[in-house]
């Protein structure tokens, strides 16, 4: 009997939680919360240059609904950041977005962000935990058929065109203290990539207003990042089939602020001699740098190595 009055406040507790549900979902202020979403975000956006752009953000909402309880999925967003030029930024759009806060998580005080998204033709999702001060303690992420060429030529007069379809998967699990107890693993596969025709804005003396750059297949860029103890290396980092090849080992010694941690490295890199024909002034720029044209080996292969950290690493041609 006793069993049978606990099995009976059970179904009672689980009809009211099934019709709270129901209610919820019938109930859901889509509207008011939409406009709430799109405010809160413009907000976040216009905070970053203190109001000195000249095109504010705009997020823009089509449909909301309720997902997973305690998580939103929007459709048809679009989001435009700030403009600091006369020229208005490029919008991301998303065809769906999903994004979830974990209850028991962050009861927990370590609350777990989820997303879902399609956009570009692509699909990208993945997991955020955080710390409770706020960092991030451990995430996953992975993009599919991501199409470059539909995201960077948003705007039909884009200075450089980009064309490729990326492939990232990623987990990390950073630990107490990255630099110690940092392990995971990311994977890249870029196909089918290029560049040009376009601008390239460097500062190359006695070159105003950017480089001409004309159209440049890179082929394939491939490669894997492994982080065991807060040791980073690389690979089979590479770049084949186009008409530049390349090679990178990279080793990184990670530091709690992510741009301060140490790197070191060496590669190479090849230009195909077809493309140099068909493109002197690139032939006349390697020519022009004294240590580029000591590097050059017999193979065509110019070797150099790279030290310094994430946030500014420092290269040095030659083996």
């Amino acid at each position: 009997m006793a069993f049978l009055k606990k099995l009976k406040w059970f179904w009672y507790l689980l009809f009211f939680f099934s019709t709270f549900m129901v209610m919820l979902y019938l109930t859901f202020p889509a509207d008011t919360l939409k406009g709430y979403v799109t405010e809160q975000v413009e907000q976040s956006l216009s905070a970053e240059g203190n109001g000195q752009w000249v095109y504010p953000p705009s997020v823009q909402i089509g449909k909301m609904s309720l997902w997973r309880l305690s998580g939103v999925s929007m459709k048809e967003v679009s989001i435009q950041p700030a403009s600091f030029t006369n020229k208005p930024a490029d919008k991301w759009i998303f065809n769906q977005l999903k994004m979830r806060v974990g209850i028991f998580s962050t009861l927990g005080g370590k609350p777990q962000i989820n997303f879902d998204s399609y956009l570009y033709d692509g699909r990208a999702r993945g997991s955020v935990t955080l710390t409770p001060e706020g960092g991030i303690s451990r995430f996953w992420f992975d993009l599919g058929h991501f199409d470059l060429n539909k995201f960077v030529n948003v705007s039909k007069d884009a200075e450089l065109p980009m064309k490729g379809i990326v492939n990232i998967n990623a987990e990390f699990d950073l630990g107490k203290n990255p630099a110690t107890d940092g392990d995971g693993e990311l994977n890249l596969d870029l196909k089918n990539f290029a560049i040009g025709p376009g601008k390239l804005e460097l500062p190359i003396p006695g070159m105003a207003g950017g480089l001409s750059v004309p159209q440049i297949n890179f082929g394939q860029l491939t490669g894997n990042v492994s982080l065991q103890k807060g040791k980073g290396k690389t690979k089979n980092l590479r770049l084949a089939g186009g008409d530049l090849e390349a090679n990178l080992n990279l080793d990184v010694d990670m530091h709690k602020n992510l741009l301060r941690s140490r790197l070191g490295g060496s590669g190479w890199f090849r230009i195909a001699p077809q493309f140099l024909n068909k493109n002197p002034q690139f032939k006349a720029l390697l020519d022009f740098s004294p240590d580029l044209k000591k590097a050059r080996e017999a193979d065509g292969k110019y070797p150099f190595t790279l030290k310094g950290t994430l946030g500014m690493p420092f290269p040095k041609f030659g083996k």
